[in-house]
C-alpha cells in the first residue's frame, strides 16, 4: 500500500490523485505503525525486548531526519522535483521490505495462539539460532512457558462487555487506556506542532531567514537522532515510567522557557537576536529530551503492558490514538501561533 500511495503522489498531476495517494500511503502506515512493535516485542528475547523495540522506532527518526535534510537541499529549486523527489524516495525503502518480507518468519507466539505448535516450535528455533535442535530442552521450555502464559490467558478470558465495564481479571480496559494515553500524552508533548512547522515557527517567532530555518530544522533533526540512540541506553538502564516523568518535565520547561523569551521580545523588541537564540536552543533542547523519553518510550511501554490477547488490537487502538492526537495537533499549530503568538507555546507547556 506504501508503495501504490507513493506512486500515486509522484504522478500527481492534481489534487484529487494526491489526496488519494496520502489517504492510502497513510493507511499503509498505520498498519505498519501498530504492526512492528508488536512482532519486535515477540520474536525478541525478553533481555533485549526494550533495547530492540526502541531500535526499530530509531529507524524510523532516521528517516525523519532524512527527509529534513532532503528538504534543506531542495528548497532552492522551484522546479517540480522539489517535491517530487522527496516523495519518489519514499519508494525505496518499502520497495527493500517488500523483497525481503517472504523471508520473515510469523510470531511464535501468534502461531500458538493459532494452535500451530510444529510451526512455533519450528519458528523459535530459527530465532535462537542454527545450534538448536527442535529437541532442544531450552527451546522446549521456552515454547512451553508462552503456551502455558496463552492457556492462562484463556481459561481467564471476560467478554469484551465485560473489559469494557473494568470487570475483567486481566484488567484489559485498564491496560488498554494505559496504552492509549501513553501515546496521546506523547503526541500532546507538541512534536508535530514543530516537527511539522518548525521552520514556520522560526521565521515567524524568532525572525530568522526562510534558508536558515530549514537548515536549523535539519540539523535538529540530526541531534534528535543522537538523542533516539542514547535512549537504546536509556530504556532499560533507567525504566519506561522515569523516563516518561524526566520528559514531561522537560519538554514542559523547553515550552514554558520559549515562551517566557518570545513575550519578551515582544516587549523588548531591541533584544529579539538574542532572545531569539535562546527560544532556538530551546526548541533544539526540547527534541533532545523528547527523543530520549516520549519519543521512544511509548511504544515499547504499548508492546508490553497489553495482554497476550489484547495485544494486537492494544496496538491498533494505541496506534490510532497517536495518529490521532498528531492529527489534532497539527491542524491546530498554525492557527494557534498566528492568533496566540508567544501564548500557544504555553499551551503546550501546559
Amino acid at each position: 500500500m506504501n508503495v501504490v500511495g507513493a506512486t500515486l503522489q509522484i504522478a500527481a498531476f492534481h489534487l484529487p490523485q494526491m489526496i488519494l495517494g496520502r489517504l492510502i500511503n497513510g493507511f499503509g502506515m498505520g498498519v505498519v505503525s501498530s504492526t512492528c512493535p508488536v512482532f519486535m516485542a515477540e520474536t525478541s528475547p525478553s533481555q533485549l525486548r526494550g533495547k530492540l523495540v526502541v531500535l526499530g522506532s530509531v529507524c524510523n527518526t532516521v528517516g525523519f531526519c532524512l527527509a529534513n535534510w532532503i528538504n534543506y537541499a531542495l528548497y532552492a529549486n522551484n522546479g517540480p522535483e522539489q517535491w517530487r523527489f522527496p516523495l519518489g524516495f519514499q519508494l525505496i525503502f518499502p520497495l527493500v521490505v517488500a523483497i525481503f518480507l517472504p523471508s520473515v518468519i510469523e510470531s511464535p507466539r501468534w502461531l500458538l495462539l493459532k494452535n500451530r505448535h510444529e510451526d512455533a516450535l519450528t519458528t523459535l528455533a530459527k530465532l535462537h539460532g542454527k545450534s538448536y535442535a527442535l529437541d532442544d530442552k531450552n527451546l522446549n521450555d521456552e515454547l512451553a512457558s508462552i503456551s502455558k502464559s496463552i492457556q492462562e490467558e484463556r481459561k481467564n478470558r471476560a467478554p469484551t462487555r465485560d473489559v469494557l465495564l473494568f470487570r475483567d481479571p486481566n484488567q484489559n480496559m485498564r491496560r488498554l487506556l494505559l496504552s492509549c494515553g501513553t501515546q496521546l500524552m506523547q503526541q500532546f508533548t507538541g512534536v508535530n506542532a514543530l516537527g511539522y512547522y518548525l521552520p514556520t515557527l522560526l521565521i515567524q517567532s524568532v525572525g530568522v531567514s526562510s534558508t536558515y530555518a530549514r537548515l536549523l530544522t535539519a540539523a535538529n533533526a540530526t541531534l534528535y537522532l543522537g538523542a533516539a540512540l542514547l535512549c537504546l541506553v536509556l530504556i532499560d538502564l533507567v525504566g519506561r515510567r522515569k523516563l516518561l516523568l524526566y520528559g514531561s518535565l522537560a519538554t514542559g520547561c523547553c515550552y514554558l522557557i520559549a515562551a517566557v523569551t518570545l513575550k519578551e521580545a515582544v516587549i523588548h523588541p531591541e533584544n529579539k537576536k538574542a532572545l531569539g537564540s535562546v527560544t532556538t536552543s530551546m526548541f533544539f533542547l526540547y527534541y533532545f529530551t523528547y527523543g530520549t523519553s516520549f519519543a521512544k518510550v511509548p511504544w515499547v511501554f504499548n508492546s508490553e503492558v497489553n495482554s497476550l490477547g489484547w495485544r494486537a488490537r492494544g496496538a491498533a487502538a494505541a496506534t490510532a490514538t497517536n495518529w490521532m492526537g498528531g492529527f489534532i495537533v497539527v491542524q491546530f499549530t498554525k492557527t494557534g501561533v498566528d492568533h496566540l503568538g508567544w501564548g500557544f507555546y504555553l499551551r503546550e507547556y501546559s
